[in-house]
Formats: structure tokens, C-alpha cells, sequence
């Protein structure tokens, strides 16, 4: 499945349209005027995935997560508990990443990664280190790119992790 799921990711931010990322029915299907207005709820409690958060980069038009500037090697914890559903360790685009399958449907995505500490189908906790700031892939400084989906759509992370200036 993390395979099938890192494809699908690629295809999302290759293509510009949201794909069917975990293969999940959706609960309830609302109608927005856009992605950013909406309002997830989940019993899922999630938290920033870095002890300090310096927003560089937001959420919007071709971007479709949220960069968060840090020095090189800074530990990078999950945002919520769950298991690893992909491990992909690529030279190019997000270079180093990982996926992890929450419940209720969400899944999160820490990209640019120097180093990955975790493998494929390892269970997750908030305290669990998935790797290190980096910038391998396409970035021109140290962050963490932070991508959030719901039932397979790409949301704003500030939906749901608490991520203050």
C-alpha cells in the first residue's frame, strides 16, 4: 500500500488534482467554494511536528502544504499517532519523505527530510522522531514540508496542526 500511496501522492502535486490517496470511502461529502475554507473534525489530536514552528512558506495556489524553516538535522515527530504507510528515499522533488496514515481518514506528509528514522508499516506516536529536517529534494534552505489529507483530498495543515507564527 505505501507504494500505491507515495504514486498517488506524486500524481497529486505532479497533476494539480487531488486523487483517491488511501482508498477510503469519505464519511460525509461537503461542497466548499475552496479547499482552504474547510473545516476538518476529528477525534484524532494532533500537534506541530517541530518543538519550534517558523512558518516560511503557506498554504496556497501551487503549494499544497506548508514549509516550516529549521536548522538542519532538527528532529521531526509525527503529528499524530498512526503507522507508516510510506518510506520513499528520492533525489529529486520532495527528495526524502514519509507518509503516515492517521485515523478518521487523515494522513500527513513530512518532506525535504536529511535523514528518515522510521520504516514501513512501523507504528506512531506523537513522540515518535520520523527523521531530520533536510533539504534534499527541490528546496533552497532547511524546512520541513508539511502535507495533510482527508479521505485521500489535500487540506490546509493549519486545519488541523496547531501551527502558531
Amino acid at each position: 500500500m505505501g507504494a500505491n500511496l507515495a504514486a498517488a501522492i506524486v500524481a497529486v502535486n505532479v497533476v494539480g488534482v487531488p486523487v483517491e490517496v488511501l482508498g477510503q470511502e469519505p464519511v460525509e461529502v461537503v461542497t466548499l467554494p475552496a479547499e482552504t475554507d474547510a473545516v476538518v473534525i476529528t477525534e484524532v489530536s494532533f500537534k506541530a511536528p517541530l518543538q519550534v514552528v517558523d512558518v516560511s512558506q503557506g498554504f496556497r495556489g501551487g503549494h499544497r502544504g506548508v514549509d516550516l524553516r529549521a536548522p538542519m538535522g532538527t528532529p521531526v515527530k509525527a503529528v499524530a499517532m498512526g503507522k507508516v504507510v510510506g518510506v520513499i528515499q528520492g533525489r529529486f522533488g520532495y527528495g526524502k519523505w514519509v507518509i503516515v496514515d492517521h485515523e478518521n481518514g487523515l494522513s500527513s506528509l513530512y518532506a525535504h527530510l536529511s535523514k528518515i528514522t522510521v520504516v514501513e508499516d512501523e507504528p506512531v506516536t506523537q513522540e515518535t522522531v520520523l527523521g531530520e529536517v533536510g533539504m534534499t529534494g527541490w528546496t533552497t534552505g532547511p524546512h520541513l514540508h508539511l502535507e495533510v489529507y482527508d479521505n485521500g483530498r489535500v487540506i490546509n495543515p493549519r486545519q488541523v496542526v496547531p501551527l502558531t507564527p
